[in-house]
């Protein structure tokens, strides 16, 4: 009986853990996460990284190691939607050959919710967004945005290109800002509202896309691109002949770009 006993205390402990969702359970998850994570880096010919340092082309760049798998999963699952718009091989055509999935991403200590890096093909992307803003709609605009910065310098090998048509556009004595960074440095110091669809001249679709050219064809691209925001660019296309210059040079940027057309360009044409 003694022996009996001890070999069903033995299987006990090999059991319980299952019934009640103990270690091994645990490490179904996390065997889980990882094959999720391989199946979206193949579906969309990236690698994605999420548990290890990775190094930045200047050495500016802060973040932690997500280290809740269900808000991982959950950002994972957005980034394959998000991605998978674009055509086959797109992400690695735009210098984004290495997803890097983060937490409390800074650059220079400024918090940032993605930030491209085109000389080590790499995208940085914070699973928890920036500014304490972590909601879908912020999460997949910046991840737009931010791709289309490395695919402009996959183009031009220049991140901040004066595209001289695009310029013209803007008509005679506009002048773009200073650059995005500036921006992050406004909002952080006042809370002005950069993002905000608030239309506030011409041809632009927010206050971040007067700040450089560059930043206003990425603002474009994101509110294209993301399906809550697609409405508000259709409805300012029909009252702003600019914008509709803008959307089809954005378009025909693309077609330049060798790929087959990104469906939301096409249709907005």
């Amino acid at each position: 009986m003694k022996a009996r006993s001890i070999l069903i205390f033995i299987l006990t402990l090999g059991v319980l853990p299952f019934l009640t969702g103990g270690r091994p359970a645990d490490n179904a998850d996390e065997d889980y996460l990882q094959c999720r994570i391989r199946e979206v880096g193949e579906m969309l010919g990236v690698t994605i990284i999420t548990d290890q340092p990775v190094r930045d082309s200047w050495g500016a760049i802060s973040y932690r190691t997500p280290t809740e798998d269900d808000e991982l999963l959950k950002y994972l699952e957005l980034v394959a939607r998000e991605f998978s718009k674009y055509p086959e091989g797109y992400l690695r055509q735009s210098h984004a050959h290495t997803l890097v999935l983060v937490s409390d991403l800074a650059y220079c200590e400024q918090p940032r919710a993605a930030i491209p890096d085109p000389y080590r093909n790499q995208l940085y992307l914070s699973v928890n967004g920036a500014f304490r803003i972590r909601s879908e709609r912020y999460l997949a605009h910046v991840m737009h945005h931010e791709l289309h910065h490395l695919t402009e310098y996959s183009m031009w090998r220049n991140m901040t290109f004066d595209w001289n048509e695009w310029i013209s556009l803007n008509g005679d004595g506009f002048c773009y800002g200073t650059g995005g960074a500036d921006a992050y440095a406004e909002y952080l110091a006042h809370g002005t509202d950069f993002y905000s669809p608030v239309n506030p001249h011409r041809g632009f679709i927010n206050r971040y896309s007067l700040t450089g050219d560059e930043e206003d064809r990425a603002e474009l691209m994101a509110f294209i691109m993301t399906d809550f925001e697609r409405p508000v660019v259709t409805e300012l296309l029909q009252k702003d002949q600019i914008l509709r210059e803008k959307s089809r040079l954005l378009a025909r940027l693309f077609a330049d770009f060798g790929r087959p057309s990104v469906q939301m360009l096409v249709a907005l044409e």
